[in-house]
């Protein structure tokens, strides 16, 4: 248990980039979020760590990388997608609980999308 909660506060840091542009929770927040749960399972279970688990390991870090940089250029370099992006229309206020609701279920999400390697690896470390 403690581990899922060392993990979820992992998400919500990583996810916290959310904050700049609400869009930024579903498509940044998720890309580096996974890769950083990713690291942060390998550094949490480094001595229990088995050929299988450190593949996909790399597979989730790797993933997230891609997905986050690629986001990222997107929105530098695509002229259209910024013009959507930056919409005067689509940045108005949203209510404080929407905002902390999404970040939230966001960042749950992105940990419940891991914990089957985060389950395998504290099973491997309970000798099961």
């Amino acid at each position: 248990m403690t581990e899922l909660l060392i993990l979820l506060a992992v998400s919500l840091a990583v996810s916290a980039v959310g904050w700049k542009y609400f869009i930024y929770f579903f498509s940044l927040g998720y890309g580096y979020g996974v890769a950083a749960l990713a690291m942060t399972m390998g550094v949490m279970y480094h001595g229990n760590l088995s050929l299988p688990t450190i593949a996909l390991l790399v597979l989730l870090f790797v993933f997230g990388v891609r997905l986050g940089t690629y986001l990222f250029l997107r929105e530098r370099k695509a002229a259209a997608y910024r013009k959507i992006l930056y919409d005067p229309s689509l940045q108005q206020k949203k209510p404080l609980s929407v905002i902390l609701t999404v970040w939230l279920f966001c960042a749950v999400l992105y940990v419940a999308q891991v914990s089957p390697v985060a389950f395998r690896l504290s099973n491997a470390e309970q000798g099961v």
